[in-house]
């Protein structure tokens, strides 16, 4: 890391952040231990507050994972856990957060509305009908999917687009870092803004902090670029920042989106290694579809940017095949879409389910979904990092794989190094990429997307890249994750606290 960042880092808000968070908890602990002085008292006091806590918990229509995490920690420490809790706990987004944007999405969904549904397939009437009720985005035809199996094959790609750009960029990413990645994209951005084009450009501060550019806003925004932040961090609120923008949305004209894994930094296009090759996916959309693709960018946008302009609508691709539903899942419904749309892919699975996806921190419910397929006769096989970028939490994933192995899953490691594509395919009929991990925080906490399709070309080229890296993945057999007694009762406790991390 070079000294301007080293410099940047030191002055900018998470030594801030830090220092008021340090203050409280010393404030804390110097309240406890003035409070433990009258220890009958203190013993009654926490007793009776671990008991409300509970109970408040219990009643909560939180997923039970979750609660059983907050449980222990109030067990283990009443005061400090209890403070935390009401701090950290609720999984919905702060109240002004959450009524800011319901209004902006209350004038967006009528823009959603298809006046002439297509009748869809029959594996995916219902699934179809429960993502249009839930979150408004609609089911298409005559839109072309393209995937691609790599982030550079994505990245060239995007750049394609950028450059054939005639009067709008529309950019939503979870981490922008420095890089010839950033580079790259950065001076089409500024040359098209400078001409013109309406470009913006959206990312989450608290994925991006301690990465993000030097000059990034004054260079972007001196060009012309509209630059704008998700969720700011700040310093009286940093225990509030449980909600994040992890998703990965590229929109060229309102003509063609991008989405799947990749963000904007060097190592998902393997120009550095960090964990071995960087294996990425996305896809690419053309037609009808990617208007849902347009709003989904602008309900977050116009909630901190007001903008009351036409969005470009695309065109009809009338000679694609198959059906295409781009999604959003965010945390201010309390509806689980996106882990709702895994198992209801596992539970209509009739010959096999093949999935990519780095972060395995499963609850039961998932857990029953996929073994419950695998004993249906369903051929289910997930692919994960040999080598992860969170140790903890490729700790936390292993201790699940032996209740899969019994139930008949498959559990693939990527040899190469690092996979972090999402996505799921079944039956050469149905297919999920996007930007969602198997994790709490995704499934619950962050606002994610993900393309739902039926594209044979797609579908094709998805099973091709699945059996190929298939080819350079290891099975994980029950003996390789018995590690013995003290190893399960780690990933016992961090099971526990799993659905916290």
């Amino acid at each position: 890391m070079g000294i301007k960042k080293v410099r940047r880092i030191l002055f900018s808000k998470v030594p801030l952040a830090l220092i008021i968070v340090l203050v409280r908890l010393i404030w804390f602990v110097a309240f406890f231990s003035k409070f433990a002085r009258y220890s009958a008292w203190t013993h009654g006091a926490l007793s009776v507050l671990a008991v409300v806590m509970y109970l408040f918990i219990i009643s909560s229509d939180e997923n039970p994972s979750y609660q059983i995490g907050w449980i222990t920690v109030i067990a283990v420490m009443p005061l400090m856990g209890g403070v935390l809790y009401l701090l950290l706990g609720n999984s919905r987004p702060a109240r002004p957060m959450k009524r800011g944007m319901e209004r902006v999405f209350a004038d967006i969904a009528p823009l959603l509305k298809n006046d002439d549904p297509p009748r869809p397939p029959p594996r995916l009437q219902g699934l179809s009908a429960y993502i249009d009720g839930m979150s408004s985005y609609p089911l298409y035809r005559n839109t072309r999917v393209d995937y691609y199996p790599t982030g550079e094959e994505l990245f060239e790609a995007m750049m394609g687009d950028l450059e054939k750009a005639r009067t709008s960029v529309y950019l939503e990413y979870f981490i922008v870092a420095d890089g010839v990645m950033y580079r790259r994209l950065a001076g089409v951005l500024m040359e098209k803004a400078r001409r013109g084009l309406d470009v913006r450009f959206l990312y989450d501060e608290l994925g991006s902090i301690a990465v993000l550019p030097d000059d990034f806003h004054r260079e972007l925004e001196e060009a012309g670029v509209l630059v704008t932040a998700f969720n700011p961090l700040h310093p009286l609120a940093t225990l509030k920042m449980n909600h994040r923008d992890h998703r990965k949305l590229l929109i060229v004209d309102g003509r063609v989106g991008y989405t799947g894994g990749i963000n904007i930094a060097d190592e998902y296009i393997n120009q550095i290694r960090r964990y071995g090759h960087w294996k990425d996916t996305g896809v690419r959309l053309e037609g009808e579809a990617v208007w849902s693709m347009t709003l989904m960018f602008l309900s977050v946008w116009r909630y901190y940017r007001r903008d009351d302009r036409e969005p470009a609508r695309p065109e009809r691709i009338p000679d694609a095949e198959g059906f295409v539903q781009p999604y959003s899942d965010t945390p201010l419904d309390g509806e689980a879409l996106a882990k709702n749309i895994y198992m209801d892919i596992l539970w209509r699975a009739k010959e096999y389910v093949t999935i990519f996806n780095p972060y395995l921190v499963l609850d039961r419910e998932m857990i029953k979904a996929l073994t419950m397929a695998a004993r249906k006769g369903v051929d289910v096989k997930i692919v994960v990092p040999a080598q992860n970028d969170a140790r903890l939490v490729a700790l936390l994933a292993e201790s699940h794989y032996k209740t899969l192995i019994d139930g008949g899953v498959k559990v693939y490691r990527y040899e190469p190094g690092f996979i972090h594509a999402k996505s799921f395919l079944s039956d050469d009929e149905v297919a999920v990429v996007g930007t969602v991990n198997m994790d709490f925080r995704s499934l619950y906490l962050h606002y994610e997307c993900g393309v739902l399709f039926t594209s044979p070309g797609a579908i094709r080229a998805l099973k091709d890249d699945c059996l190929r890296t298939l080819e350079k993945s290891r099975p994980v057999a029950r003996a390789d994750v018995e590690k013995g007694i003290l190893v399960d009762f780690f990933q016992a406790v961090l099971r526990v606290f799993g659905p916290l991390l």
